[in-house]
């Protein structure tokens, strides 16, 4: 999953913005009420937006995501480790796939085992990602979480059905060995062929019926005796490869699956937050200026054609032009997520063009404006609106984008020495003064600067996106959102808003909404007692931590009225702090997935969205996330297959949007599928 552990975070802020009450005197009667009223959320009749994080399940399952280890699975884009070609040979785990063995079948070429990524020296390429001599693919990894160092999570070890006949082709020629030394069982190679004069070779691979253990969902191929072209020497590799799932043989070039665009396309609006690889910007370097080093550019970004997602400090994740063929595709509005350390006109790196509608902010909405070849030629349907976040959890002390901007506004702060807007005293009841002759690592209010910055990085992109898009576009097409930490209302919400609105004018001319998290669990204590409930009554321990949600709810209610903006959740669904919950399988896991498989979880979903939120004064309801396993990492996803279209969380949402499992069929059915490009 894309959320895997979520940090735990305490309150870093300094002494004096620490349980600070002065609040902006237009909203303290309504901040009172919310804050001391005990409220019983009631059924109710509102209905609101639903959004939902998306991923993507792509009919060519390879798309950028060749791994010499721990691959993702085939059902989303996992972007949290290194990709790259292994050398046939060895095998290896850095984190969690096959053990450093030596397969004796095959002579070793290189290592590609030690440290922490698992990876030291791979395997050569070209400029495109593709290799430039033999080598081994862990093409996809789907079984059930820790089948590869047991116990396995999920008690009743599901997996997806992959039965049936596959595709593989490459532009050039190898000899295609499935890697049963890895794990792999139930998949075989029935035929492969090589055309000389087209160089390309076609092989099937066909995955038994089955479920764990007797079939494995992990595929792990040796490509040897490769030749880039008939009259090429053994050992120099080859492009192009595609690996086409069941049922889609004679539609190799439709770039989604029917089954994703069914279940994405009921939702409001989508977040890629996660499959454009948000989480994993980081830095290039050090020294005083380690922000300004590790800014990325327009053309350090993810292309279509790359074979792998490592080739540039920018490849991260998905491809933009992905997202944008999938907003066309299901005709839905878009939630993104700018890199921390994508340049702009007001953020400039070491490599950053002095044009600044070169830098990547800026041609970034050129793409969703116009498009480019890959799109052919079409920017986002007229009908549709972007909401833009600033990264994602800019607030939380587990994640490199945290520190990023931090460093980042101390070095502005102390380049300015204090003169910079970060740290004035326009909000009178916050101080975060700069304080001559002290260490900038050691300023007592650097904590209250990237706040600061966070919020004017919202306000910077929405005012690239408004010239691209043209006047009267922000807070109409153009919805930026200032996201921030749920349990801090006054010091990153109040505050900081009220900060920025000294500075840059009132929020409302261009902000749309104000966003935390709308999550609900069960207290950490009742763990303990999960192996001695049932799933159900673990599920409606769920519906009444839904409701202990009110009063947060109420709190940035008024927070919203005091701001004039929308509130909408980032993320919401059942699952808080999961990842400190469970450190290993067992009975209180094996409880708490059967709980989030249980009917009455549904309950619990709906009664979150629209008795809570909804009813209080939320506007817009993210469920996190569309489409995840169970795991000890958390049951984010409203479904767990995409063949799953019945789980409760999915019952949920359909009840939540007024729709039935007919009306997602005919939507489907009016839908153009986006066609991928980048083979040729």
């Amino acid at each position: 999953n894309n959320k895997q552990r979520r940090p735990r975070t305490r309150n870093t802020d300094p002494p004096e913005s620490r349980g600070h009450e002065r609040l902006v005197t237009t909203m303290v009667e309504l901040w009172v009420v919310a804050a001391l009223v005990v409220v019983a959320a009631a059924p109710s009749d509102a209905r609101g937006v639903l959004g939902g994080e998306a991923d993507f399940q792509y009919v060519n399952v390879v798309n950028g995501r060749i791994r010499a280890w721990a691959a993702p699975t085939p059902d989303r884009d996992d972007v949290t480790t290194r990709w790259e070609w292994g050398f046939v040979g060895r095998m290896c785990s850095g984190g969690g796939g096959f053990a450093c063995t030596q397969d004796a079948d095959r002579p070793t070429l290189g290592s590609v085992c030690g440290g922490v990524s698992g990876v030291t020296d791979p395997v050569r390429t070209d400029e495109l990602g593709w290799p430039l001599a033999d080598a081994q693919a862990c093409i996809f990894d789907d079984r059930p979480t820790f089948a590869w160092a047991p116990p396995i999570d999920d008690p009743q070890t599901r997996q997806a059905d992959y039965s049936g006949l596959w595709l593989l082709q490459i532009n050039g020629f190898a000899d295609i060995l499935i890697n049963a030394k890895s794990g792999c069982k139930g998949v075989s190679v029935v035929n492969s062929t090589y055309d000389p004069e087209a160089n390309v070779l076609t092989a099937f691979l066909e995955f038994e019926q089955g479920g764990w253990p007797k079939v494995a969902n992990l595929l792990v191929i040796d490509f040897i005796n490769t030749r880039r072209n008939a009259t090429a020497a053994n050992g120099t590799g080859f492009t192009g490869l595609r690996v086409i799932r069941n049922g889609y043989l004679t539609r190799a070039t439709q770039l989604f699956t029917d089954e994703w665009a069914r279940i994405h396309g009921m939702f409001d609006h989508l977040r890629f937050m996660g499959v454009t690889g948000t989480n994993s910007y980081t830095w290039q370097c050090g020294g005083d200026n380690a922000y300004g080093c590790s800014v990325i550019e327009w053309a350090d970004r993810q292309l279509p054609a790359y074979a792998l997602k490592n080739m540039c400090k920018g490849c991260m994740g998905a491809p933009w032009e992905h997202v944008l063929l999938a907003a066309n595709e299901l005709q839905k509005d878009i939630w993104i997520n700018i890199p921390v350390t994508a340049s702009s006109p007001t953020v400039k790196g070491n490599f950053t063009p002095n044009d600044p509608k070169l830098s990547y902010v800026y041609q970034l909405a050129l793409l969703f404006k116009n498009g480019n070849e890959y799109t052919g030629g079409k920017g986002l349907d007229p009908k549709l609106n972007i909401y833009i976040e600033h990264s994602n959890e800019v607030w939380n002390f587990g994640f490199k984008q945290y520190s990023l901007n931090s460093a980042a506004a101390e070095y502005e702060v102390a380049q300015t020495q204090g003169k910079s807007n970060l740290a004035s005293n326009s909000v009178s009841w916050e101080n975060c003064t700069y304080v001559p002759g002290v260490d900038i690592k050691k300023q007592p209010h650097a904590q209250c600067w990237g706040h600061r910055r966070h919020a004017r990085r919202v306000y910077e992109i929405g005012q690239v996106f408004e010239q691209v898009f043209g006047s009267g576009s922000l807070n109409n097409r153009i919805r930026m959102v200032y996201a921030s930490w749920t349990i801090n209302p006054q010091t990153y919400f109040n505050n900081t808003l009220t900060w920025l609105g000294a500075i840059k004018g009132p929020v409302d001319k261009y902000l749309y909404a104000l966003s935390p998290t709308a999550y609900f669990a069960p207290d950490k204590p009742w763990v303990a007692e999960y192996p001695k409930l049932s799933p159900s009554a673990i599920a409606k321990l769920f519906y009444q931590a839904a409701t202990n949600t009110t009063n947060m709810t109420l709190q940035f209610a008024a927070l919203k009225h005091a701001f004039n903006l929308k509130l909408a959740s980032y993320e919401a669904g059942p699952g808080d702090d999961v990842g400190g919950q469970f450190a290993k399988a067992g009975p209180a896991l094996s409880a708490f997935i059967l709980a989030n498989r249980d009917p009455a979880i549904k309950d619990a979903l709906v009664h979150s969205a629209k008795d809570v939120w909804w009813a209080n004064g939320g506007d817009i309801y993210h469920q996190f996330s569309i489409h995840g396993k169970c795991s000890r990492f958390g049951c984010w996803g409203a479904l767990e297959f995409y063949s799953d279209t019945s789980s409760p969380k999915v019952q949920a949402c359909l009840q939540l949007l007024g729709l039935s499992q007919e009306d997602l069929t005919s939507m489907l059915a009016l839908r153009t599928p986006a066609l991928d490009l980048s083979w040729g």
